[in-house]
């Protein structure tokens, strides 16, 4: 099951022609490195993800920060300038999403089970958001809600927020 889920997110990445690489932080632009520091002071990166080419109309670079934070997981993306992070996301499990998120996914997808959330913020708009994904048999959603569990336009949100 795990090798079928690496040869699916491997297809999707390279059907988006996003490419990542681990890199070591000596490769990460200073720039970068003080972008980090800067958002999560002393917090210590695990690995350092370099993507690059396009996905979802957007093309380029950019640098993926993956650390513990607030004891979650977390992702910080920032482009290689290190102007601005891009966005953050904690990943939650459903039990760990606010119970006001967690009700509104079950009043608004009946049947559906609210298998993860992250929450997702766009650090150069201070925008947060939570994406959730649910499941109901194999369909998959994976869907955007604002705080207090309003379902958002997935194309109404940043850019930096729904780059997965």
């Amino acid at each position: 099951m795990i090798f079928a889920m690496f040869i699916t997110l491997t297809g999707l990445q390279a059907q988006a022609g996003l490419k990542v690489q681990k890199v070591d932080a000596s490769e990460v632009p200073q720039a970068v490195l003080d972008a980090q520091a800067k958002y999560f002071s002393g917090i210590a990166v695990n690995l350092w993800e370099k993507q690059s080419g396009s996905v979802r109309e957007r093309s380029g670079e950019r640098f993926v920060a993956n650390f513990q934070y607030e004891g979650q997981k977390a992702r910080a993306r920032y482009y290689p300038n290190g102007t601005a992070g891009t966005a953050t996301s904690y990943y939650l499990t459903a039990k760990e999403l606010p119970q006001v998120i967690q009700d509104a996914a079950a009043a608004n997808y009946p049947g559906y089970q609210l298998n993860t959330g992250e929450k997702v913020t766009a650090l150069t708009q201070a925008k947060t958001v939570f994406r959730l994904r649910l499941r109901k048999g194999a369909q998959k959603l994976v869907v955007y809600v604002d705080e207090s569990g309003k379902e958002l336009s997935k194309d109404s949100l940043p850019g930096e927020i729904t780059a997965e």
